[in-house]
């Protein structure tokens, strides 16, 4: 037993060296037969230098509070990072730049009829998670869209995709000049706006589904104010 694991660990150790010379002649893109040895070196070189903890660290530095641009977070983590690259040697400097930055000041989402309900218009913070009931947190928007009021009746559309239209038509069910409101998924959320403008709509909106119970609720909220 002992004489055949000490051979078949020769074997492995054995094997270890000659795997080690393939990966300096394995083909790399771009780089003739005589620099493939100089150019895996490199490689190897700047693979063993990231270590797990300081990305990790430096990770939850970055991510610790929430920092939406133009904000005082911001700010701070810009300084931050600018003092990391200066204390590795960089010439760095913080520039100052004047995008236009949306940022809604109020925001209401309200089913009048049959029964009133108000939306928070925010997630429920997750017990497992302390980030999720940070104060400051960047508020449900949507950027750049224009300020309005609109009260009309509410159209539910699944995934506000051109197929969920055609379906609603053919159930006789007009959404313009209609509120519709669709779950996220099959398409990114900016299409859907521009569908449901494309389709008539007064505006949509937007619910991240937690599961079947999820949206049986807001069928049955909102089953009485379709058509």
């Amino acid at each position: 037993m002992n004489i055949r694991n000490l051979c078949r660990r020769s074997l492995v150790l054995a094997a270890v060296p000659f795997l080690a010379a393939q990966n300096n002649t394995i083909p790399i893109r771009g780089f003739s037969p005589d620099e493939l040895s100089a150019e895996h070196e490199r490689e190897a070189q700047a693979q063993s230098i990231p270590q797990a903890d300081r990305v990790r660290a430096f990770a939850r530095r970055l991510s610790a509070k929430p920092h939406a641009a133009g904000s005082a977070e911001s700010k701070a983590v810009a300084t931050y990072i600018l003092g990391q690259l200066k204390e590795w040697g960089l010439d760095a400097r913080l520039e100052s730049f004047e995008p236009l930055l949306p940022y809604p000041t109020a925001r209401t989402l309200e089913m009048t009829a049959p029964t009133r309900y108000v939306a928070q218009l925010r997630e429920p913070a997750i017990p497992e998670d302390q980030d999720t009931a940070q104060t400051g947190q960047l508020p449900t928007y949507n950027a750049y869209s224009a300020s309005g009021d609109v009260t009309a009746p509410l159209v539910y559309v699944n995934y506000g995709i051109p197929e969920d239209y055609e379906y609603l038509k053919q159930q006789a069910i007009d959404v313009r000049g209609k509120i519709v409101i669709a779950r996220y998924g099959k398409s990114w959320r900016g299409t859907k706006a521009k569908v449901a403008q494309e389709h008539g709509a007064a505006r949509p909106d937007l619910v991240e589904e937690r599961g079947g119970e999820r949206r049986a609720e807001l069928m049955q909220r909102f089953r009485n104010c379709a058509g």
